[in-house]
């Protein structure tokens, strides 16, 4: 899961920064120094997080400070004198933190630089400040780490895309360095480095084929009077009188025919 971030890190750099094999790492005092005392492998570790070659440098001014430091430590003399030294180009020695920062910003080389930096203060700097500047650092449980994309290179790589795509209003911009803040620059183009923007969301149109088209609301049919509920329970009685005075009138006229045959027989004999 570690290496899959620092893969997706990598190609972040790659592709904005065009960043090249094999990849030039600078580091700082403070990582040599810990990297000699916990017996890290780090020339061995580092092409296994950039998954890619890699040359660690480390700078004029750093190397002095080492080598006055550590005369009698082996370790750290010979790590120094393994890595590959690229001159600084500073008259007068300044201190390993502002050398490294300054050779950094100034982008005034043709390659890219990642840094190797233990110093907490100089890599959230470098981080906020600098952008293109992958950041390595050793983990309180001695493990390499490569830092995600810094803050400046995706404000850096946020502002970029909003110019090219708009043309940003006044109102905006003001806002926009405010929040970033005065010398903040764009290390390329020499311009502020604006904050991101954050893009807010924007409401989605509902699906057409899911809209229904409103029916009209059915109102409830007005209450009855009372005459019209007197006619509706005339019509459901049924006249059940009149069928019961045929039945009686039917058999009223049977008792009487079988009287007249009586009488007739009688009359007959």
């Amino acid at each position: 899961m570690r290496f899959k971030q620092f893969r997706k890190t990598v190609a972040f750099y790659k592709l904005n920064f065009g960043f090249e094999e094999p990849y030039n790492v600078i580091a700082d005092e403070l990582f040599i120094e810990t990297v000699a005392a916990k017996h890290i492998e780090a020339l061995r570790l580092l092409p296994r997080i950039f998954s890619a070659k890699v040359r660690v440098c480390i700078l004029t001014c750093v190397k002095d400070h080492l080598l006055k430091k550590h005369k009698g430590n082996r370790e750290v003399i010979s790590l120094v004198n393994a890595l590959d030294h690229v001159p600084c180009e500073h008259e007068n020695q300044k201190s390993s933190n502002k050398c490294l920062y300054s050779f950094l910003e100034d982008k005034d080389f043709d390659l890219q630089y990642c840094c190797a930096v233990q110093h907490t203060p100089l890599r959230s700097r470098i981080g906020k400040r600098i952008a293109g500047v992958p950041i390595v650092y050793i983990s309180n449980v001695t493990v390499l780490m490569l830092e995600k994309a810094s803050v400046a290179s995706v404000n850096y790589i946020n502002n970029k895309e909003l110019r090219r795509n708009s043309v940003v209003p006044s109102s905006i911009k003001k806002k926009i360095t405010s929040e970033g803040g005065e010398g903040e620059r764009d290390p390329v183009t020499g311009l502020l480095l604006f904050a991101s923007r954050q893009k807010g969301k924007r409401a989605k149109a509902p699906n057409p084929l899911s809209n229904k088209k409103k029916q009209p609301r059915k109102l409830p049919p007005p209450p009855k009077t009372a005459e019209e509920k007197k006619e509706k329970a005339k019509k459901r009685t049924r006249n059940r009188k009149r069928k019961r005075e045929g039945t009686s009138a039917g058999a009223g006229g049977g008792e009487g025919s079988l009287q007249g045959n009586a009488k007739r027989l009688k009359t007959g004999e």
